[in-house]
């Protein structure tokens, strides 16, 4: 979550040498302020990898009006029958959502501080470890803007 001038500069790269495998990366990123995010990511498939399934995306968040995301998700496959995919969004937070939480009472912050935890609290959803899951989304609640720390 950079903020301020800050650079998040995520790399990631994923080499399927066998086959019959399977991969999910899921990256999201919140860009508040003049900060900037950059996500370059990889997934290649050798030649012997067949019936490989690797998916990767990119989720951002942009937050400030100077906020920037660089975001280049990549594929090189190089093995026939396999199901590989790549994606990335670059958005705000979403009006009819803000409007639907506003039209129950809850305050624009309050409101805005919810779509902004909910979209950093799926990164936590496959971790089974309860204890380390309730840290990392007390983590990235302290993180959000206007957070408590």
């Amino acid at each position: 979550m950079p903020v301020n001038g800050e650079v998040c500069d995520s790399r990631t790269w994923l080499d399927h040498q066998v086959g019959y495998c399977n991969s999910r990366q899921l990256h999201k990123t919140i860009v508040n302020d003049k900060g900037r995010a950059v996500f370059n990511g990889l997934i290649n498939v050798a030649q012997h990898a067949i019936k490989t399934d690797g998916q990767m995306t990119n989720n951002n968040l942009l937050l400030g009006r100077l906020s920037e995301v660089d975001t280049k998700p990549q594929l090189e496959i190089y093995a026939d029958d396999v199901k590989c995919s790549h994606g990335a969004t670059i958005g705000r937070i979403d009006d009819e959502q803000l409007f639907y939480l506003r039209s129950r009472g809850i305050t624009q912050q309050a409101a805005q501080q919810m779509i902004l935890y909910a979209f950093a609290a799926e990164l936590t959803e496959a971790i089974d470890d309860e204890a380390l899951r309730q840290q990392i989304l007390a983590r990235i609640g302290q993180r959000l803007p206007g957070g408590k720390a």
